[in-house]
């Protein structure tokens, strides 16, 4: 069967446009292999150059070609980027309108509800992360007629009267950036969600602020919880601190960058700056669900950082806790590609990281790092009780 369906694909190799096709899809008779070996070498053996034409002009395939293929820069292309279901052992081409219907369908067992809310990690600076959450925004809008909302992880829940202006009001990107202190509280070159912020802003779908503002996640990384102002505590969300698998990732990427905390001083900064990490994903999580219990939410993906994904033990089990809700994510990881077309991984992540994983080429260029404005806002924090309402008289929005 596998060697029919390698010959019947070769026989039509004539493009430029390769085609990752699933285990599944090539041996659907066949059980999922148990090695990445006989994986990777099916995924690369039988990946087609084929064009839409030659798939056929009204193919689900060509469809979707005609969409996505339309690199964010020459510096990256779609060729190296997949999808892989962790359910399912399969790659897939990195086209989630296609799959996403049915993903959700299959993502809980019979008794659970589907998901409502998906999660699309980041590398804040990799444009193909961002071109892939773009992709499954416009998936998710176009399964049915249910509301679609978007989560921000770089816009503060205080900022959501500027959101609503851009959407619903003037549309001004300039605007934005000065109602929201952009390069103060997010930093990043905004040019690099413009088209996520424009596909919104065009469709009248809801931008909804989820982050906490920074410097109260400053004040708790200096001070520690025991040392945050009682008015302050009153405000923050219920944190569960005694999540292990969550400590364990935090600790394990502190040394990843670094961070070797060593005698009774290096242990108390490393707790204050979990403090700080729990009640950053805690809040994510309280904003998520504050906003889905209104009457009239429909679906929402949310954009954030992949460390707030990784594991569920970040943003999406706290969101879960707070919710009773399933949830779906997907997580991107850029790694080497292979001359073969496909990730040179050892092993695709498994389940217990997310229900997707979109490998990616690694980033080209990291330069489009936080202004220096975000670096000096952050030097001293000063923040009031007042700036953690939404827009009260004591504390407009804009001059947040």
């Amino acid at each position: 069967r596998l060697a029919r369906a390698k010959q019947d694909f070769h026989s039509m190799a004539q493009s430029t446009i390769t085609v990752v096709l699933t285990w599944t899809t090539v041996t659907s008779a066949m059980q999922p292999p148990t090695s990445l070996f006989s994986r990777r070498e099916t995924v690369a053996s039988v990946v087609t150059a084929s064009t839409a034409a030659t798939i056929g002009s009204n193919s689900l395939v060509a469809q979707a070609a005609d969409g996505i293929f339309d690199p964010p820069s020459s510096s990256y292309s779609p060729e190296r980027m997949a999808l892989f279901d962790t359910r399912t052992e399969s790659f897939m081409p990195p086209a989630p309108q296609l799959y996403i219907a049915n993903a959700l369908a299959d993502s809980t067992d019979k008794n659970s509800a589907v998901p409502r809310v998906l999660f699309a990690g980041e590398t804040h600076t990799h444009p193909l992360h961002h071109y892939m959450q773009l992709e499954l925004i416009k998936a998710v809008n176009a399964l049915d007629d249910a509301p679609l909302a978007i989560g921000l992880e770089m816009f503060h829940r205080q900022h959501q009267r500027a959101l609503d202006a851009f959407v619903f009001g003037d549309g001004s990107f300039a605007a934005l950036k000065q109602r929201t202190r952009w390069q103060s509280s997010w930093g990043y070159d905004m040019s690099l969600y413009a088209k996520i912020l424009s596909f919104a802003r065009r469709n009248k779908i809801r931008l909804v602020g989820l982050n906490v503002p920074y410097d109260l996640v400053k004040i708790v990384s200096t001070y520690g919880l025991a040392g945050t102002p009682a008015e302050l505590r009153a405000l923050m969300p219920d944190m569960d601190l005694g999540q292990q698998p969550h400590f364990d990732r935090f600790v394990s990427a502190m040394r990843g960058a670094g961070h070797n905390p060593s005698g009774p001083d290096g242990v108390a900064a490393l707790m204050r700056s979990y403090e700080a990490m729990t009640l950053w994903d805690e809040y994510m999580a309280e904003s998520i669900a504050g906003y889905m219990q209104k009457p009239r939410a429909g679906r929402m993906v949310v954009l954030v950082g992949s460390s707030h994904v990784a594991g569920r033990c970040g943003v999406p089990d706290r969101f879960t806790r707070r919710s009773e809700e399933p949830t779906f994510s997907v997580l991107p990881c850029s790694v080497p590609w292979g001359r073969n077309g496909t990730p040179n991984i050892d092993e695709p992540l498994g389940t217990s990281e997310a229900e997707w994983i979109l490998y990616t080429q690694e980033q080209i260029d990291s330069s489009s790092s936080r202004s220096s404005s975000f670096a000096s806002a952050a030097a001293e924090p000063k923040i009031s009780t007042q700036a953690l309402g939404i827009g009260t008289p004591l504390a407009p929005v804009y001059q947040i």
